[in-house]
């Protein structure tokens, strides 16, 4: 393009001039393009350009937003909590709560950051994360765990007597504390600018209220400290749907955020609670679709060898054995009352086969009530897995994620197969440096050691040759749902009774193994309380002796003494 003075002249090419030399397979054909076609390719812009001006209020205003302000805190939140739980467990290693070898170990796996996580999400929920770290690894004994931080997890997670809810409706009553005072200052800073930004959208909600915010509050009241109450809930809202990007102008807040995120959480519940919805669902809340489908999958998994139904086929039966009764008490009544001889015996032997086909029917009925008494324990051993189930269907309906992934289609063996395969290829790679490494190898561990020679004899099978029920239930043919009130077959009864008594015997297997459980959990306890009052009463006596043993103390003495 020409720069003249009077004028500037464009020239563009408008036709390609075809190779004379081709690649094989390749098009001998010249391009001709027309020259307002290339004038407006030339001018085709993804998008246009912005002025100077633009470009500055947008990125003043995604520097103020609240996502901008979070995003930054959860991302030094992270930080600052897994510095400091590696300072607690230092600390606890100190104390002699943790073994040395414990804590190289813990350091090592791979669940660490999930603990900062769950340690942080107690102290949203306003407990002291330092606290709860504690108590979960004095609470019982760490012998035998495999994976440390995953056992200090589930017992934070699964402690009733704790909550993981997060309170508090500004970003600064939910700031961390972290050790460093500059760290501490920035935080406050992103905290302070958070609400301060959640302030500011309460108020233009109040000025232009939006469809969601009178759908889900009303219209803004006239009356001072009821605006006032007004914009303070639908500032927490409005804040959250800043942080979330939510923009349906109908909808308040859209589904919770994914697990991992207790910032962006701890937002959410603060617009659920100023929305007044209740806490039915807080569990489902923090849990992944993954998750929400293993609940399912666990009630299907309890329905295969769950007892039969027997509902139906047991009314049918105690139906039939009253009308087989009814009909010999009738006949014989009839055979009283009948003089002709032949007719009297008639009836005494349809009473009689009446009376004997109802007492049959009675034989069955004590055989159904025991599979309906079966059916009856089993609802409610797995009342909680049931519950858990039908709450996880109706969170994954919320999500819009009814339908299951598509199925992995490689089985167990398969797994266990390229396993086995991958542990081969880096055995030689694998030395061993030390004697000490074959240590914890004793002849009483259940451990399989075999050569790479057949003939070398197996050590000893830890799994047991039992079957698992589940396992057997897959293997029989389902059982047919008729819905009908009928009397089943002998057959069908007895098979159902079989069926019944195993698995009634399953559930209490189950809980004989819980109550053992629950007695060993009370007796770690129990041990780690005297523990730590022993600890305390050596303490006690150590600090005593201490000042039995103090020098004495000179006191001042004055010039006429």
């Amino acid at each position: 393009m020409t720069r003249g003075q009077d004028s500037n002249t464009a020239h563009m090419a408008t036709q390609t001039v075809a190779d004379p030399d081709p690649a094989p397979g390749a098009v001998h054909d010249a391009i001709h393009r027309s020259p307002a076609a290339i004038l407006g390719l030339a001018f085709d812009r993804d998008e246009p350009d912005r002025s100077a001006l633009a470009i500055q209020a947008e990125s003043a205003a995604d520097a103020r937003s609240v996502q901008t302000a979070i995003d930054r805190l959860a991302g030094f939140t992270a930080e600052v909590t897994t510095r400091r739980t590696v300072r607690w467990l230092d600390q606890l290693v100190d104390h002699g709560h943790l073994t040395p070898d414990q804590r190289r170990r813990i350091a090592a796996e791979d669940g660490a950051a999930t603990l900062a996580r769950v340690l942080r999400c107690a102290e949203l929920a306003g407990d002291d994360p330092a606290q709860v770290l504690q108590h979960a690894v004095t609470a019982r004994d760490l012998a035998g765990a495999r994976q440390l931080s995953n056992v200090l997890y589930d017992r934070i997670a699964t402690n009733r007597q704790l909550s993981l809810d997060p309170i508090g409706d500004s970003y600064t009553d939910r700031a961390p504390t972290a050790d460093d005072p500059d760290e501490q200052r920035f935080i406050t800073a992103l905290t302070h600018a958070a609400d301060t930004r959640r302030t500011e959208l309460g108020a233009q909600a109040a000025e232009q209220p939006p469809k969601w915010a009178v759908a889900a509050f009303g219209s803004p009241p006239t009356d001072p400290e009821a605006r006032q109450a007004w914009e303070h809930k639908a500032g927490i809202v409005a804040a959250h749907r800043e942080l979330s990007g939510h923009t349906d102008p109908h909808t308040p807040i859209g589904l919770p955020p994914k697990p991992g995120q207790p910032e962006h959480y701890a937002s959410y519940r603060a617009a659920h609670r100023a929305l007044g919805r209740p806490d039915t669902d807080t569990e489902e809340m923090q849990l992944s679709q993954g998750q929400l489908r293993i609940r399912i999958r666990a009630w299907e998994r309890e329905q295969a060898w769950a007892p039969p139904n027997v509902t139906h086929e047991l009314a049918g039966t105690q139906q039939a054995a009253t009308r087989h009764r009814n009909t010999a008490t009738l006949r014989a009544a009839e055979a009283r009352a009948a003089a002709d001889p032949e007719t009297q015996g008639r009836l005494q032997q349809e009473a009689a086969e009446a009376a004997a086909l109802a007492n049959l029917l009675d034989t069955q009925i004590e055989a159904l009530t025991e599979i309906d008494d079966a059916y009856s324990y089993h609802l409610v051993d797995t009342a909680g897995t049931r519950a858990n189930a039908h709450r996880a269907e109706a969170a994954l309906g919320a999500r819009h994620a009814i339908a299951p992934p598509p199925e992995d289609t490689t089985s167990t063996e398969d797994w266990l197969a390229a396993d086995a395969d991958d542990r081969l290829a880096e055995d030689p790679h694998r030395g061993i440096t030390d004697d000490h490494d074959l240590a914890g190898i004793t002849d009483d561990d259940a451990t399989d050691l075999t050569s790479l020679d057949d003939t070398t004899q197996r050590g000893p099978v830890v799994e047991t040759v039992v079957p698992d029920i589940r396992e057997l239930a897959a293997t029989e043919t389902p059982r047919p749902i008729d819905d009908t009130v009928h009397v089943p077959t002998a057959q069908q009864t007895a098979d159902d009774l079989t069926r019944a008594r195993r698995a009634l015997a399953e559930t209490r297997q189950r809980q004989a193994d819980n109550a053992r459980h629950h007695a060993k959990q009370a007796r770690s306890q129990q041990i780690a309380r005297w523990h730590a009052d022993d600890q305390a009463a050596e303490q006690t006596t150590a600090r005593a002796q201490v000042t039995d043993h103090a020098p004495p103390t000179l006191e001042p003495v004055g010039p006429h003494d």
